[in-house]
């Protein structure tokens, strides 16, 4: 009867879930995967624009993600989750990213009233990058599997091979993306207008305000 009960419950959660998420990105109920970042990683060739080619099932739409180090502050890092659209002038968030060494793969996306763990799997910081973001809350798992590029396309045996550190978790990244080339995004939030340049080739002297 506890079991049946707790079934019946469960759609709910996932709902409440992505009502406190705002945006739900894969919730489900459980721990979260315990997931090993790769190892010989740089921060500073991993810095720049990415686009999302692949992802994981998720309400969230694709988008681009920047991660660049502060002007103000050499040694810290911020975190963009870019939504284009279709005039190029796009709406981002922009949180702290904690980088606890600068050849960690595992990071800190600090949200503000909320954090997630992002970590890198694999990357060759040129071409491709398979990264995994997730936050435990009380007994639900927020996770979401990307599949990123340095450009809106990329080549199927590089995907392939991109594909491999996600599934030795059993993540999968089935939502395919595309989207437009660019490089410099003027983005537009609430409270103001801010032109932003992403490199492809990562450098924090880009970085416009």
């Amino acid at each position: 009867m506890q079991i049946r009960n707790t079934m019946s419950r469960l759609p709910l959660l996932l709902f409440l879930s992505c009502v406190e998420f705002a945006r739900c990105d894969f919730t489900f109920i459980g721990k979260c995967p315990v997931v090993k970042p790769m190892e010989n990683f740089d921060i500073f060739d991993f810095l720049g624009l990415w686009y999302t080619i692949e992802k994981s099932p998720t309400t969230i739409p694709c988008r681009q993600y920047g991660f660049l180090e502060k002007l103000e502050k050499r040694g810290e890092f911020r975190y963009y989750d870019i939504d284009p659209d279709s005039k190029a002038r796009q709406k981002y968030e922009m949180s702290d990213l904690i980088v606890p060494e600068w050849n960690a793969a595992s990071m800190i996306v600090n949200h503000g009233r909320q954090k997630s763990n992002f970590v890198v799997l694999s990357t060759d910081c040129g071409r491709y990058a398979s990264t995994v973001m997730y936050r435990q809350v009380g007994a639900a798992c927020k996770l979401s599997a990307k599949l990123l590029s340095r450009n809106p396309e990329l080549d199927e045996d590089v995907i392939k091979d991109a594909r491999l550190s996600l599934e030795s978790y059993n993540l999968t990244t089935p939502v395919h993306c595309y989207e437009p080339p660019t490089t410099t995004i003027s983005t537009t939030t609430t409270e103001s207008t801010e032109t932003v340049t992403l490199p492809r080739k990562p450098s924090f002297h880009y970085l416009r305000f």
